[in-house]
């Protein structure tokens, strides 16, 4: 009972890890050749992103953005006119111009406030995730 439980448990974080990385390659091969934004807020930048993701990516799937900002942030206004560049490095270059971070998830890219630091490498926020189980299903793990 106890190594079902754990195969079970990798499998799935082995699978969010592969749909994870598929989105990783995906925001790499989505490129550009010009992009012009001057003067809009993030809100309105990740918004007019959204739609020309859309009509580059190859695949016709798009990619799901999600804002998790403060008000006064997603209100700031920048200028951003990057030139062949993929996805992955407007998203680097947007994060790094307005101070934010953005964490890819198996369904989606999340550009979320930085709490600590100026660099990727720090922690952003915790992830907390609900699982259904059926009851007893741990009786008798810690025996």
């Amino acid at each position: 009972m106890r190594s079902q439980l754990w195969i079970g448990m990798v499998l799935v974080c082995g699978t969010l890890w592969t749909q994870a990385n598929e989105l990783r390659t995906r925001l790499k091969e989505i490129k550009f050749e010009s992009l012009d934004y001057t003067g809009v807020t993030v809100n309105d930048l990740v918004r007019q992103l959204d739609k020309k993701v859309d009509a580059a990516d190859p695949e016709g799937r798009g990619i799901n953005f999600i804002l998790a900002l403060k008000p006064d942030v997603a209100a700031r206004t920048r200028t951003l006119d990057p030139k062949n560049v993929p996805l992955s490095g407007v998203m680097n270059l947007m994060c790094d111009v307005t101070g934010l971070t953005d964490k890819v998830d198996p369904d989606a890219v999340i550009i979320m406030n930085r709490t600590v630091g100026v660099d990727k490498t720090v922690q952003t926020q915790m992830d907390v995730r609900f699982y259904r189980v059926q009851p007893g299903i741990f009786d008798g793990a810690c025996q």
